[in-house]
């Protein structure tokens, strides 16, 4: 749901700008951005709590391109003329919701990701 609504609106924004060639593959990094992130930080609480281990730069790397493949995989034109419909069904408050509720989901992932980003780097 919360991605859905992101890659949804920064699909919106990108394609306000008449200098992006592909607003749809934007949209989609900004959603990978987010993954990314969010998996940094669960590998970090994993770390800190559960297990200790060392990442590579290697690995490191490959989860960076694979976090990207796999959303530009997910988020594709297809997907994009579905949700597209989906949202333009809903009423203000709806997408209000969904507003507070994404920008919440953003500023809580950033949070996190410092907060527990040490561990990974140890």
């Amino acid at each position: 749901m919360i991605y859905n609504y992101l890659y949804y609106k920064s699909f919106l924004f990108f394609k306000k700008q008449k200098y992006r060639k592909n607003p749809s593959s934007k949209a989609s990094g900004v959603v990978g951005g987010l993954l990314l992130l969010n998996v940094f930080t669960l590998f970090s609480i994993l770390k800190k709590y559960i297990f200790e281990y060392t990442v590579s730069p290697l690995v490191f790397i490959l989860i960076v391109i694979l976090t990207i493949i796999l959303s530009n995989l997910i988020f594709n034109k297809k997907r994009l003329d579905k949700t597209i419909d989906r949202y333009s069904d809903y009423s203000k408050q709806k997408l209000m919701t969904r507003r507070i509720i994404t920008n919440l989901y953003i500023v809580l992932s950033i949070i996190l990701f410092f907060i527990f980003m040490n561990n990974l780097a140890i």
